[in-house]
Formats: C-alpha cells, structure tokens, sequence
C-alpha cells in the first residue's frame, strides 16, 4: 500500500502534515464520508465531505472563495493521474503565495514537516 503527505484542516484542533495511506477509504475516514475534490492551485487538491452542507458541518476554512464544511484535507494530483500524490515543498510554497496559510516549513528529507498555525478570519 502506498502512503502520502498530506495536509490535515481539522474543523477542531491543530492543522497538520501527516502521512497516510492513499485509498479511499482513507479519505472518506478523514472527512467523514463521501469524497468531492476541489482543484485550488496547481498541484493541489482539495478533500471534503461531498454532503458537509447537508449533515450541518461546521464551517471550516474559506480557500480562494470557496467555502468548506468539515474536516478537509489537501493532497498533490497531477492532471491525468488516478491516485493522489504526496504534497511537495513546492506544492506548499504554492498553498502560502496564494494566501491561505502564514507559513507551512518543509525539510525534504523527512516527511515530518512542521505547519505553522492558520490566519484567523
């Protein structure tokens, strides 16, 4: 089974790189039932709860003015490719400059990368 990093927007609780298990079941896990991807920069793909609005979820985080409820979860994907990818120190350069965090540091030795906390609204 092969495992990637991922960004982890809890609605509660710190937002964190972990690495997991990229199967579906892993992301209906983490967000609480079934999938919808949203595309937010290049290289990256937003997870959520496809029916977060409809089971009341709380509202998490508003990416380039879209709104989510739920956790969500931000993976790498390539155009074309089935399985999402691990994220990359680019990809998360790419999540900073568009604004929707202060500061996300990454070693790309270790796949224990540190995030810094996210702006308040």
């Amino acid at each position: 089974m092969d495992t990637i990093c991922i960004l982890y927007v809890p609605t509660k609780g710190k937002t964190m790189l972990a690495v997991v298990d990229n199967r579906l079941e892993t992301w209906q896990a983490l967000v609480g039932g079934y999938i919808e991807t949203d595309r937010i920069v290049p290289g990256v793909v937003a997870i959520v709860n496809e029916n977060g609005i409809a089971l009341n979820l709380p509202l998490n985080r508003n990416v380039k003015n879209r709104v989510y409820f739920g956790d969500v979860v931000f993976a790498g994907y390539d155009p074309g490719a089935v399985d999402f990818r691990s994220l990359t120190p680019a990809d998360c350069s790419r999540l900073v400059n568009a604004g929707h965090f202060d500061e996300i540091e990454a070693t790309p030795t270790s796949l224990h990368w540190a995030v810094s906390p996210l702006k308040e609204d």
